[in-house]
């Protein structure tokens, strides 16, 4: 929201000049820069989620970043509601980061909540040493609506918790 954004791919370069086209072609907008996002029976291809569960079904873990970094994550249910404060609000033409809040998530405490029983029956777990810490900043849009970070975040780690139960 604030910061200077330094997109890490072409992915994130191309998020940039959607934003960018959005603020100079549409009236009214809401930009919004969403955490990962699942629900309690899905998640996006090629996901932290996904590439979690084709690990553990190699029974293995392995990252291309340590376990000790932290990830944002957001549950449809928290996201949704969020979005209705949002737009009963009336906002327009602001940005936004759309995530779980509290600093995120360390990557190896989802991998044990996600995995559950099956955590202890995996033998190989590779801890690269590269810290990549992805979390959203919620300043901006705690300035705009109310909500409880703690009560999200119980939300948010029940449902990794569900959607594991799902493939373990």
């Amino acid at each position: 929201e604030f910061s200077k954004l330094n997109p890490q791919n072409y992915y994130g370069e191309n998020k940039i000049k959607v934003e960018e086209l959005i603020k100079s072609n549409v009236k009214d907008f809401i930009i919004l820069r969403i955490s990962n996002l699942l629900s309690e029976n899905s998640f996006k291809k090629n996901s932290f989620f996904d590439i979690l569960v084709k690990n553990a079904k190699m029974n293995r873990i392995n990252f291309d970043y340590s376990l000790s970094s932290k990830k944002d994550f957001i549950s449809i249910g928290v996201f949704f509601e969020l979005l209705n404060r949002l737009l009963r609000k009336r906002v327009k033409n602001d940005i936004f980061n759309i995530g779980g809040g509290s600093d995120g998530y360390k990557v190896m405490n989802i991998v044990r909540l996600f995995l559950g029983k099956k955590f202890y029956s995996i033998p190989s777990y590779i801890n690269n040493e590269k810290e990549l810490s992805q979390t959203l900043n919620l300043s901006k849009l705690s300035s705009k609506i109310e909500f409880s970070e703690s009560k999200n975040s119980k939300r948010i780690l029940n449902t990794i918790k569900k959607c594991g139960k799902l493939f373990f």
